[in-house]
């Protein structure tokens, strides 16, 4: 008896064990927002947003209309490309033809992005389902179709978390590679 009790332990611990784990490395997901713009408190057009942190730029998002949510806390942009800086240097580069700022949450969620990362060595070219920026973490969550290429290596995963601080792309989802001499 003690022997099958402490088997269903032994698995209730392997199980708990690979969920905090899978748990952890889950980025955050942001809830589907679906937002009817004729009942915007505000619209404007070619708009540029800056966030600012010590004195230095570290993020700047310009895009062609921004409707504001008030009581949401939500801002829904249209055709919106964004620069990431770390300390005056350019890390990230994204594009979008949509994306929803979360201001309560210091995150913006992109559909359809495309990214550059830029690394010492050489950028690295993303596309996404879906793009998260979390501004508390400094880190670009991606979920969906995701295709990743840079020298000579092209990447396809349904995963991936970038920490702009420490300038690395993680694949955490399903990654296959095909390495060429160009691609």
């Amino acid at each position: 008896m003690l022997k099958k009790l402490w088997h269903y332990q032994y698995w209730f611990l392997l199980g708990f064990v690979i969920w905090v784990i899978s748990y952890t490395l889950t980025p955050p997901q942001l809830p589907q927002t679906h937002i009817n713009e004729t009942k915007a408190d505000y619209i404007f057009t070619n708009v540029t947003i800056s966030l600012l942190r010590n004195g230095n730029v570290d993020m700047k998002l310009t895009a062609e209309t921004a409707s504001t949510f008030k009581d949401k806390g939500i801002t829904l942009v249209e055709d919106v490309s964004s620069n990431f800086y770390n300390n005056g240097v350019k890390t990230a580069h994204i594009s979008a033809p949509v994306a929803h700022i979360y201001t309560k949450k210091n995150q913006f969620s992109l559909r359809q992005a495309e990214a550059t990362f830029y690394t010492m060595a050489y950028p690295i070219h993303l596309s996404s389902d879906t793009m998260t920026w979390n501004d508390k973490r400094n880190q670009i969550y991606g979920d969906g179709r995701i295709i990743i290429t840079t020298k000579g290596i092209q990447l396809t995963s349904n995963q991936f978390i970038s920490d702009l601080s420490k300038k690395t792309v993680q694949i955490t989802g399903q990654p296959k590679a095909i390495i060429q001499d160009s691609i």
